[in-house]
């Protein structure tokens, strides 16, 4: 049998993300599309600002694992993979450490 890359060892709240955000596709372009407006505008901003912003405007149903339509549990890897999507925006939105993740 073949060996198997060593894979990192994501926690339940990673893992309900991944299935979270690949279940709402319009979720996740909204925060794109918020993201994007923070980054064209060149300012601070902080994460939960765009959440909630998302939160107040959709006027659909998401789908989600927990009765929540953005976890807040999710929060801090949705602003982790804007980052990543658009390196633009790490100067303008504050990480905390996460526990049980390494420092990106």
């Amino acid at each position: 049998m073949p060996s198997q890359p060593d894979l990192p060892v994501v926690g339940k709240v990673e893992l309900a993300y991944r299935k979270w955000a690949s279940e709402n596709p319009a979720a996740m372009t909204l925060i794109r599309e918020m993201s994007q407006r923070v980054l064209d505008r060149g300012k601070k901003a902080s994460f939960w600002l765009i959440v909630n912003r998302v939160r107040w405007e959709v006027e659909f149903q998401w789908t989600s694992i927990d009765g929540f339509k953005i976890n807040n549990n999710h929060i801090a890897l949705i602003a982790r993979q804007m980052i990543e999507e658009m390196p633009g925006l790490a100067p303008l939105i504050a990480l905390r450490p996460m526990r049980g993740r390494r420092a990106n």
